[in-house]
């Protein structure tokens, strides 16, 4: 029995509870450029953390960047003006895979405070 218990465990892996690399790019919903949006940073990480990983708007702006380790679950995207206010944001699942990548699009929020 032991050698049917360990061959069935093999069977079914759970995914790490953490993904090492996330690759991440962004668009807006409204079609704007970071410099029309005034957005001059965006930030990527789980919707509780108080560091995220920090980007220049346009450098994931249509094309990936690759964030640090991440864990499983939500990923909270907001794209901050030059004052420190998040203008847009998007909240999604960190996807399969290794590296895994998200493409957002970023919807005006207006200031409103990060949820």
């Amino acid at each position: 029995m032991p050698l049917v218990a360990a061959a069935l465990s093999g069977c079914h892996e759970e995914e790490p509870p953490v993904v090492q690399s996330l690759l991440v790019s962004w668009t807006f919903a409204d079609g704007r450029s970071c410099a029309d949006s005034g957005v001059a940073t965006v930030t990527v990480g789980p919707p509780d953390t108080s560091t995220p990983s920090r980007f220049d708007c346009d450098s994931g702006r249509g094309r990936p960047v690759a964030t640090g380790p991440l864990p499983r679950g939500k990923v909270l995207v907001e794209g901050i003006s030059a004052g420190g206010a998040p203008l847009y944001r998007a909240v999604a699942d960190v996807p399969a895979g290794e590296p895994a990548y998200l493409d957002v699009i970023l919807v005006f929020v207006g200031g409103a405070p990060s949820p």
